[in-house]
C-alpha cells in the first residue's frame, strides 16, 4: 500500500502551465443524434492522454489543459453527450454511462492511439474507471481524483438531512429543501429532478439556481460565498442540471448488483492506478479513495490537506499536477524501460 499525505503548507507549490491553444479540434458523429467536441493539446507526440470533465452535465474547462505539461503530454479534452460544446446541447436521449465509454472507444480509434492514460474528477473519474475496467487493453494508466462510485450511500450523504453536507450547512440546506413543494420535500433530488423540467420556464429556471447553489456549497473546503449568492441563470448552465438530473435519475446507469468498485477491482490488477482525494471531500468523501486504494493493490494514493472536492482548489491543482507530471509520467517511461 502507498499512500501519501501532503503537508498543510507544502514546500514546492506546483503551478498551472501557461495557457495554451489546441492544435487540433473537431466534431466527431458518434451516432445520427450526436455529435462531440473534442480538443487536442500540447504535444503531437507526448504520452497520450484523455481527460474527463465530471458533472455529469459540466462539460471541460479550458483551464484543465493547464494541469498537463504540453511538452510531456498529448491531451484530448472531449465533451460528453449534452455537455459543453457537444451537440445537440442538453440531450439525454440516447445518453448513458455506456454510450460515454463507447464515445471515448470510438473517439480513441478516430484519433489514432493505440492506448491512452485515461483521468478524470469526480465524475471523470468515475467515467475513467468505468471505460478502464471495459477496456483495460487500451489503458496505460489511470488517474482517479475526487472519486465517486455512483452509489445510494453516496447520493443519500448529498441529499438528505441527515448526511454530512445537511449537517454542516443547515441554512443552505433548509433552503434548497424549502424551495421546492412540500409533495417532493421527502425525496430533494427526485424532486429537483421535475422541477428543473417544470412546463413553467421561471419555476424551471428557478430549480436550476437553487441546485446550483447547493452542489457549489458542498464543492470546496471553504465555499465561495460571494460567487453562489450572486449565481445567475444561465442557459449553459441550465445544460448542466438536465443531464446531471437525468443521470441521477437513472443511478448514473450503474448496476448496483455489479457495482463500479467491484469491476475496477477485477480489471485494473495490471494498470497503474493513481488516486488523489480532498481530506474534507464532504460530496465525495475520502473514504471512497481508500475503497479504491484498497481494492486495486498496486495502486497509489494522495491525499490533499485542506482541500474539498473541488480540483481547481489551490492546494488540490497544485498536488494534482505533481502527481500528473511527476508520478504518472515517470510511472509510464520506467514502465516502457522495462
Amino acid at each position: 500500500m502507498s499512500i501519501t499525505y501532503t503537508p498543510a503548507e507544502p514546500e514546492n507549490f506546483h503551478s498551472a502551465f501557461p495557457e495554451i491553444e489546441p492544435y487540433q479540434t473537431g466534431y466527431y458523429a458518434v451516432d445520427n443524434e450526436h455529435e462531440i467536441y473534442w480538443e487536442q493539446v500540447g504535444n503531437p507526440n507526448g504520452l497520450p492522454v484523455i481527460w474527463l470533465h465530471g458533472g455529469p452535465g459540466s462539460g471541460n474547462s479550458d483551464s484543465k489543459r493547464q494541469i498537463f505539461d504540453p511538452q510531456k503530454w498529448n491531451m484530448v479534452l472531449h465533451d460528453q453527450r449534452g455537455c459543453g460544446r457537444s451537440k445537440p446541447a442538453a440531450e439525454t436521449k440516447h445518453n448513458t454511462l455506456q454510450d460515454l465509454i463507447n464515445d471515448m472507444e470510438s473517439l480513441r480509434q478516430h484519433l489514432g492511439f493505440e492506448k491512452w492514460w485515461v483521468m478524470g474528477s469526480s465524475w471523470g473519474a468515475t467515467l475513467a474507471l468505468a471505460y478502464a475496467a471495459q477496456f483495460p487493453e487500451r489503458v496505460l494508466g489511470v488517474v482517479s481524483a475526487g472519486t465517486f462510485f455512483g452509489t445510494q450511500t453516496e447520493i443519500q450523504n448529498l441529499y438528505s438531512e441527515h448526511g454530512f453536507p445537511a449537517q454542516l450547512y443547515p441554512r443552505e440546506y433548509q433552503r434548497m429543501v424549502q424551495f421546492l413543494p412540500r409533495t417532493l420535500r421527502s425525496d430533494p433530488m427526485a424532486g429537483y429532478c421535475q422541477m428543473v423540467r417544470h412546463s413553467d420556464e421561471g419555476v424551471a429556471q428557478k430549480a436550476t439556481l437553487e441546485l446550483s447553489r447547493w452542489e457549489l456549497t458542498v464543492l470546496d473546503i471553504v465555499p465561495d460565498w460571494d460567487f453562489i449568492n450572486t449565481l445567475e441563470y444561465s442557459a449553459e448552465l441550465a445544460q448542466s442540471m438536465l443531464v446531471y438530473t437525468h443521470y441521477h435519475q437513472h443511478n448514473y446507469f450503474i448496476d448496483p448488483q455489479n457495482p463500479l468498485l467491484e469491476k475496477a477491482a477485477k480489471m485494473l490488477k495490471n494498470i497503474p492506478v493513481f488516486i488523489i482525494h480532498g481530506q474534507y471531500d464532504i460530496l465525495c468523501p475520502v473514504k471512497n479513495a481508500y475503497a479504491l486504494h484498497d481494492a486495486v493493490p498496486q495502486s497509489k494514493l494522495t491525499v490533499v490537506s485542506n482541500a474539498g472536492h473541488r480540483s481547481g482548489n489551490p492546494m488540490y491543482k497544485s498536488a494534482l499536477i505533481q502527481l500528473i507530471n511527476e508520478q504518472a509520467y515517470d510511472a509510464d517511461i520506467q514502465h516502457k524501460a522495462a
